[in-house]
């Protein structure tokens, strides 16, 4: 579909404009540059500071239904205060994304909407627009936009700022049994400063039920409202996101919704697998298992006051929430041991008002006595065909019982022995991070930690709902003769209603294999199968399945070392995979410092001075950041830049600007600035090429790769299949 530039100066002076239009996939937001459009090609105001354009605030909403999406997007774009200015507005598109006529309203000052002509370019001629922007503002990174369509508003007039309001429909389409939706987000990096405040919220609603669902571009909050209805929200100030929106979701019958996501590189001899599922059961719940929950709560001094109050709201909003045939028993220590009854008990109306009873008349005082709590929590036989939990909140370190970490690790029964799965709360800086780790890892369950000022209730609840209804217990994933390796977690232990379960791994073996997951449930063996197809060629698609199971895998390495001690092979290979795939740990930062250029032996030696380091300590805030590093890694599922970041010793967010992911690209910055492929040239050719030189343009166009580069600017050094290209301006 082509339109011609015919079209008139709009004058938006504040004025709101809607832009109706279809796009499947990702874009890079709606941009602006200071100049007009003559023959196809941007010629720019020299008058004007082409940088001046800054994204304010960018609302996204939308809503998917019956197989389409509607999206809004509201922006606010501000000029500047030098008067109006001329500008040309782009908004980039994949290539064959618009299908319908593509529409702008204008609204007059009197409040009246009237309609203005736009272009839509196709692929190539809007490939001819970008390269004379680039040109023209002498930066590559809209270049990285090579093969989208666009629309074009030729000419605007902002005077001081400019609302604008884009409509879109899109199908939801599908691939390999999982549904994606994308929509436009502010690319920082081509608008050249943060966003003020960013906000999206997606609303599903399906008539099938709602499986796995995750977005690996943007660290989203899912809610689930039923089998059915799902809001997706992201909110944030002072944005420095590049990518836009995307999510994956699935929507059928099947008691998982087991699918696999794959990946795999031109050359590689391994491919890279994500099997995605969500056990959302039936709406009756008749395939939730019966289970057993006793509640550890620490009542020592430390928890004097507000976080007392918390703790006894938590214990409310759980007993509130069992399910029918529950059972449930409430244990407290300080310097002693308290508990609520002898054994779980039934949650009926009577035992639940007398435990609120009981939490309302413990006292924060005293010492803290872990050992006792684990003793006594843990005592009598599991019954058949039920689960027990142990949801376990401390905010110390062992200070009366036994105070040996090591001769209270002793005491746990042997998985098997006793299947109570403890999860761990740590709140504060003030507990032993490898205890509680350590307790969690021994008996099957998981460990969180949580900062003094978080709200205790909503930690317990939010933990609480996630454990609620147990589907699937004693969990076994068998992969037939695929043969993987390097599969996170390495463990499956039970499996919870309406939670994302993960599993990433490598695989050579090609082809069709059948995968089965087994377990009990209430007591009864239970075997789900599926047959999923594994490429054995190029997979160029879903790069960031290979970006997440790089950071599970550090993840839990790096959760080995800490816990068990040092191993050269282990931090060996943390060492690899941060530099191949670009993923800053506080053990492997100095790769960013370093330009990613360092000789293997010295690097791994760097790495493990910094982790006998921190493996020092045991609690305080530095052992509290190290612990949570390492689960956020383990439990990573967003692969942009957003999220390569780590806690340092001091709790502090920290990442790196030396250090960029474009895709399965990775690049790190050199001292003089330039830009370099974190893989080694080898034994290929350096070849260097003028920047906006015909060659130049030649290897944009052909190759995606070195397209795709153009994002981190000019300054490049990159390798494209046997040469190693060195960009000069």
């Amino acid at each position: 579909m082509r339109y011609s530039y015919q079209c008139t100066t709009v004058r938006f002076a504040g004025a709101m404009a809607v832009l109706a239009l279809l796009t499947a996939t990702a874009n890079a937001g709606t941009l602006f540059y200071a100049g007009s459009i003559k023959d196809g090609e941007f010629v720019a105001d020299k008058k004007a500071r082409l940088d001046r354009f800054s994204t304010l605030y960018s609302t996204v909403s939308a809503t998917i239904a019956g197989g389409k999406a509607e999206t809004t997007i509201r922006e606010t774009i501000a000029a500047g205060e030098a008067g109006a200015v001329n500008a040309v507005c782009i908004l980039p598109l994949p290539k064959g994304s618009v299908s319908e006529t593509v529409r702008v309203k204008v609204a007059e000052p009197k409040g009246e909407m009237r309609e203005v002509e736009v272009v839509v370019l196709a692929a190539a001629d809007a490939q001819k627009l970008y390269e004379s922007i680039a040109r023209a503002v002498g930066s590559t990174r809209i270049l990285s936009k090579t093969d989208s369509e666009a629309v074009v508003i030729p000419a605007v007039e902002i005077d001081e700022k400019l609302e604008i309001e884009l409509t879109f429909s899109q199908k939801i389409t599908a691939e390999k049994g999982i549904l994606t939706y994308r929509c436009p987000m502010p690319d920082t990096d081509l608008i050249g400063r943060e966003v003020e405040r960013v906000a999206l919220t997606v609303d599903v609603d399906s008539k099938l039920p709602l499986r796995t669902m995750f977005s690996p571009t943007h660290m989203a909050a899912i809610e689930r409202d039923g089998l059915r209805k799902t809001r997706i929200e992201l909110k944030s100030d002072k944005y420095a996101g590049t990518e836009d929106f995307a999510l994956h979701y699935v929507a059928d019958n099947d008691p998982f919704g087991l699918r696999v996501i794959t990946h795999r590189e031109p050359g590689e001899k391994q491919g890279y697998f994500m099997l995605v599922a969500n056990p959302t059961g039936q709406d009756d719940k008749k395939d939730v298992i019966e289970k057993d929950v006793i509640f550890v709560l620490d009542t020592s001094g430390s928890m004097r006051g507000e976080k007392m109050e918390q703790a006894r709201s938590s214990i409310e909003y759980c007993l509130a929430h069992l399910n029918p045939g529950d059972k449930f028993n409430i244990i407290s220590f300080g310097t002693n041991v308290k508990s609520f009854r002898d054994n779980p008990v039934k949650g009926t109306k009577s035992e639940i008002e007398a435990a609120l009873a009981f939490a309302d008349e413990l006292v924060a005082a005293g010492r803290t006595n872990i050992d006792g709590a684990l003793v006594k929590g843990l005592a009598g036989e599991v019954e058949k065909g039920r689960l027990r939990i142990m949801i376990f909140l401390t905010d110390g370190a062992p200070t009366a019982g036994e105070l040996v970490p090591e001769k209270i690790l002793a005491k746990l029964p042997k998985r098997g022995e006793n299947q109570t799965c403890v999860y761990v709360i740590g709140v504060g800086n003030d507990v032993n991070t490898h205890l509680l780790d350590k307790i969690a890892e021994t008996t099957g369950g998981d460990s969180e930690y949580m900062a003094p000022d978080e709200e205790i209730d909503e930690k317990v609840a939010a933990l609480y709902d996630r454990l609620s209804n147990p589907v699937l217990g004693d969990v076994k994933i068998a992969f037939g003769d695929l043969n993987p390796k390097s599969v996170y977690p390495r463990e499956l232990h039970s499996l919870y209603r309406g939670c994302e379960l993960m599993v990433m791994g490598q695989y050579r073996n090609a082809g069709t294999h059948t995968i089965t997951i087994s377990g009990t449930l209430a007591g009864v063996k239970k075997e789900y199968s599926w047959k999923l197809q594994f490429p054995d060629g190029e997979d160029e698609e879903n790069g960031y399945v290979a970006v997440l199971w790089a950071a599970r895998k550090i993840g839990y390495l790096l959760q080995e070392i800490r816990l068990h001690g040092h191993n050269d092979e282990l931090v060996e290979e943390v060492v690899r995979l941060s530099k191949e795939f670009g993923i800053i740990t506080e053990y492997t930062a100095f790769f960013a410092d370093a330009g990613g250029r360092m000789d293997a032996p010295k690097a791994a030696e760097e790495a493990r001075l910094r982790m006998e380091k921190a493996r020092r300590q045991k609690g305080g805030k530095w052992a509290v950041s190290q612990a949570m590093n390492d689960k956020e890694l383990q439990q990573r599922t967003v692969a942009s830049p957003v999220a390569n970041a780590y806690r340092d010793s001091a709790g502090r967010r920290r990442e790196s600007k030396k250090v960029k992911q474009i895709g399965r690209q990775v690049f790190y910055q050199a001292a003089d600035g330039q830009w370099v492929d974190a893989e080694e040239a080898g034994d290929r050719k350096t070849r260097e090429v003028k920047l906006f030189s015909k060659e130049y343009f030649e290897l944009v166009r052909k190759n995606k790769d070195f397209a795709g580069a153009q994002a981190v600017d000019w300054n490049l050094s990159v390798n494209v299949g046997d040469e190693r290209i060195v960009v000069k301006k």
